[in-house]
């Protein structure tokens, strides 16, 4: 949104306090106080930029918890807060407030720098920020979850050991006695141990040998001899400039550091540190960023990288749909009409006063479309966006159809991409019955028709209802680990071709229980699905808020995304806290789902010592607790385990694969857990059916 769109958005009320902001006793007031109520996120990022920026010098906010918040606010939209943070040590803004120590601290430990984070607490304590309390008991918690920092020296300080190269070592390879004389002080006898120092016909230089007894120098054993073209740092640079993603040779890699070492940096580190004792190397202040942002000022740049959008808004989808080439009327089955029809209204006011009677002979519930005469039969379903009914085709054939009002032709779109993707697939595929497909879809000016297969099938809200009804808490762990593997086998398949779901959860997701002969369907499970398995397992539904992450470049990896819709506790909790997301509200529903087939309960999540999420529920003791374990703690921190880059389907092959092994050895009453189900969709589709 540009700048001019923002400012047009804004209330009266609080342009009119800006346009006066110099006569504020509290300039920073309006902003705090509009920013509490702002929803667009468009709007938000832009704010906080401004109110950032402006106050950036400004010695009465510098260290005002407020501002600080503002800041702190504004790097949940960055992909690069280590920036932010080494700008806000420069500028002093929270140098007194022990909540900036504390978040840089946890970035640092997030990112596995915990020397420097535990440099950062001590400097907080030397500058005695506020509250200190506070920060001894999150310095005491962070010393905890790292033990070895109490068994080591520390990283940056004076050794409190002799250095290795002073080592008294009577089976040194090469010994050698050197008698150190020093004016008005006792003479020192020193063993060298010059194993140190020539390794592999190479020499090491007391620098090099410093940085390796401090492991900062990752010195690798049998190194080739040097290329002499290859010591020349301009050849070094070149070729790193030339082809960035190419791995150098070890000898390469160690010239590169040894010319770091001796200040010959290809890369330069930028210590921001306003203590002139401090070293460059080491401070957590040290950023490494080509020369020539040396001096520039980071705020002359935008410091987020990715762009945030909306998914929901109307208007981010009409802007996508605009860019398909061919358009979305080319599509097969689908028809415009250049009229309204308003139906809608119609249709739920019959249905509502008994949403379980069947409703026949109303000529209100009739519709052609095409060469088609559908009647509407029953309410099937109401959703913020959309209502659904079951209808009968002139052929007798049961659809479902999806009516929304305003019109929506999103998902329709979806619908069709994943068809034209399953295309590839065999067509005995299980995957191509995993998802709901559309038969046709009809626009009006005020209403959309969208004609989808009927699964006459129970929701997994329902499977677990039909185990409450048998006295039983949660399904059987057997039966949830087949059901967890078909939904994993779906969503690695739509994260694989681009496609986020958005809102899975428990009712909409179906099972999907073909009727088979009892000879053709195996008593244990087959993977592959084979001897009757492809028959069995989830048909997904509703892709309202799903995104084709493909008609972004790069498959969206430069965007991000905020929900401006009321979430609850089957939203991620990136949602929640109001922050970016994007793949992780697949992986979140998909462990809310199996939270739910588990325990018959809405997961509920903690933090524990070291800021990972974990589920509050204990495992029975007698289930499968590792695997368990480990498929929870993935999905819920999908951006710190595998590769960490989204979409991590690392993590979701990796959990299938042993979750697909152990059920594989251990099936036996699978089979007859799915037919007990079955038997009880059959009773309950005869009483759905009774005129």
């Amino acid at each position: 949104m540009s700048q001019d769109g923002v400012t047009a958005s804004l209330p009266g009320w609080f342009r009119d306090q800006i346009s006066m902001i110099d006569e504020l006793d509290d300039p920073l007031e309006p902003y705090i106080n509009y920013l509490k109520e702002c929803e667009n996120s468009n709007v938000l990022i832009q704010l906080l930029e401004d109110v950032t920026r402006k106050f950036k010098d400004d010695q009465l906010y510098s260290n005002d918890i407020r501002y600080l918040k503002l800041w702190l606010h504004y790097i949940k939209f960055s992909n690069s807060p280590r920036k932010i943070f080494l700008y806000l040590h420069k500028k002093q803004i929270g140098s007194k407030l022990t909540l900036f120590y504390e978040s840089f601290a946890r970035y640092l430990e997030s990112e596995g720098e915990i020397i420097h984070a535990d440099e950062l607490y001590q400097m907080a304590i030397s500058n005695n920020s506020k509250p200190i309390n506070r920060l001894l008991k999150s310095y005491t918690l962070f010393k905890n979850r790292h033990q070895q920092l109490n068994e080591r020296s520390h990283l940056f300080s004076e050794p409190t050991q002799t250095a290795h190269i002073f080592v008294k070592n009577p089976n040194l390879e090469y010994p050698v006695r050197k008698l150190i004389t020093n004016k008005n002080k006792k003479d020192e006898l020193f063993d060298f141990n010059l194993d140190l120092i020539y390794r592999d016909n190479e020499e090491f230089c007391f620098e090099e040998i410093l940085a390796i007894s401090y492991n900062l120098y990752d010195y690798t054993e049998n190194n080739p001899q040097k290329n002499k073209e290859n010591q020349n740092p301009a050849f070094l640079q070149q070729k790193l400039q030339d082809n960035p993603e190419l791995p150098l040779e070890p000898s390469e890699i160690r010239q590169v550091r040894h010319d770091i070492l001796h200040n010959k940096t290809l890369i330069k580190p930028i210590a921001i540190s306003s203590s002139p004792e401090q070293s460059p190397a080491s401070s957590p202040f040290v950023e490494n960023v080509d020369s020539s942002m040396e001096d520039q000022e980071p705020l002359t740049q935008p410091l987020i990288e990715k762009i945030t959008l909306n998914p929901m808004s109307p208007d981010f989808h009409s802007e996508l749909l605009k860019k398909l080439n061919p358009p979305l009327s080319h599509y097969s089955r689908i028809s415009v009409y250049p009229k309204p029809l308003n139906k809608l209204s119609v249709l739920t006011s019959i249905f509502r006063a008994d949403k379980n009677r069947m409703v026949l002979g109303n000529k209100n519930t009739m519709f052609q479309f095409g060469e088609k005469m559908y009647c509407i039969t029953k309410l099937l379903g109401e959703g913020g966006y959309a209502t659904v009914f079951l209808a009968e085709s002139d052929l007798g054939e049961l659809v479902a159809i999806k009516v929304q009002n305003p019109v929506s032709l999103w998902e329709f779109y979806v619908f069709k991409t994943i068809e034209n993707r399953l295309a590839s697939l065999n067509p005995n595929d299980k995957l191509v019955k995993s998802f709901v497909l559309c038969q046709s879809f009809q626009v009006y000016q005020d209403e959309t028709y969208l004609i989808m297969d009927y699964l006459n099938q129970d929701t997994l809200l329902e499977v677990i209802n039909v185990y409450r009804s048998l006295g039983k808490s949660g399904v059987d762990e057997q039966l949830v680990l087949f059901l967890t593997i078909e939904l994993l086998t779906c969503i690695e398949f739509l994260h694989d071709i681009g496609i986020i779901h958005g809102d899975l959860k428990p009712d909409n997701c179906m099972v999907r229980f073909e009727k088979i002969a009892d000879s053709k369907w195996s008593e244990f499970y087959d993977a592959t699905g084979n001897n009757g398995w492809c028959k069995k397992g989830i048909t997904l539904i509703d892709f309202g808020r799903s995104i084709d992450m493909t008609l972004f470049p790069n498959k969206g990896e430069n965007v991000n995304f905020l929900c401006n819709w009321k979430v609850d506790e089957q939203d991620c909790p990136e949602m929640r806290n109001g922050e970016p997301w994007t793949y992780q509200a697949d992986y979140f529903g998909l462990a809310s789902i199996v939270h739910f087939l588990l325990f018959g309960k809405s997961i509920t999540l903690r933090k524990d010592e070291n800021g990972n999420y974990r589920i509050n529920e204990s495992f029975k003791r007698y289930w499968q607790v590792d695997l368990w374990n480990e498929f929870f703690f993935d999905l819920l921190n999908s951006t710190k385990v595998g590769t960490r880059v989204l979409p991590n389907n690392d993590i979701l092959s990796k959990n299938k694969i042993k979750l697909c092994h152990w059920l594989t050895h251990h099936s036996q009453g699978l089979k007859k857990s799915i037919s007990d189900l079955e038997l009880i969709y059959r009773e309950r589709s005869k009483k759905v059916f009774k005129r």
